[in-house]
């Protein structure tokens, strides 16, 4: 009688206090997944943003070095316009200017012709 009464109360306690783990034991690993998949989500963003960055710096790298070639170029066809250009003479410096006691220059060496 009252001693099995006893032990089927003990026994729902039991069944419960067991229950009430599983539950508990559920939630974590829930939690768990959550947390886990929060970290990949986040790792994936990481290595999606350095895979970014490295594009970025192998594109800045590569506009430098074109900007570096263009300055260049650039250089080059400044000393290919001098070395070709009417206004280029064949007489030696004059500090005064090639033509400067020549006409319109006139006045800028005194005014004197």
């Amino acid at each position: 009688g009252a001693e099995a009464e006893s032990l089927k109360k003990r026994l729902r306690a039991a069944e419960e206090r067991e229950e009430e783990t599983a539950n508990f034991v559920e939630e974590l690993r829930k939690k768990i997944a959550d947390k886990d998949a929060k970290i990949a989500e986040k790792d994936a963003r990481e290595r999606a943003v350095l895979v970014l960055l490295t594009d970025l710096k192998k594109k800045d790298k590569e506009a430098k070095e074109r900007e570096a070639e263009l300055e260049e170029r650039c250089r080059q066809l400044e000393r290919g316009l001098a070395e070709h250009s009417p206004l280029k003479t064949t007489t030696p410096a004059d500090p005064a200017g090639a033509y400067a006691s020549q006409g319109q220059f006139a006045s800028v060496n005194g005014g004197v012709n």
